[in-house]
């Protein structure tokens, strides 16, 4: 996890909350620029903000410092879509190669398969 992307994520559950990064500075006794700078990931947080961090937000430090599970997610849901093309694009093909090769020695032999 980079200090960009912890950055992000602390700035994301500040405004959930609803606080500006003044009102949070002064809950965790830190000036505002020092907040500025965790949230544009120019710095991250000591050990001890994390933790007051998470108890003032009622969530865990790791759900602050690990953003690696929604690309997971992610990732795991586009697999699961291309799985479920490709299995139909499979069900499609083998229902149309026996029509397409029944049109073709039709108009090759057309006395052999009659069509009505």
């Amino acid at each position: 996890m980079d200090n960009i992307s912890i950055g992000k994520k602390l700035a994301e559950i500040r405004k959930q909350h609803g606080f500006s990064q003044t009102e949070l500075a002064d809950i965790l006794n830190v000036s505002n620029k020092l907040i500025s700078k965790w949230e544009c990931g120019l710095s991250v947080p000591c050990a001890e903000y994390l933790l007051v961090y998470s108890s003032v937000f009622k969530i865990s430090i790791d759900e602050i410092v690990n953003t690696n599970s929604e690309i997971i997610n992610a990732t795991r849901d586009n697999t699961s879509k291309k799985r479920y093309n490709i299995t139909l694009c499979m069900a499609y093909l083998t229902a149309l190669i026996p029509a397409m090769i029944a049109l073709i020695a039709h108009y090759i032999l057309p006395e052999l398969i009659p069509m009505h």
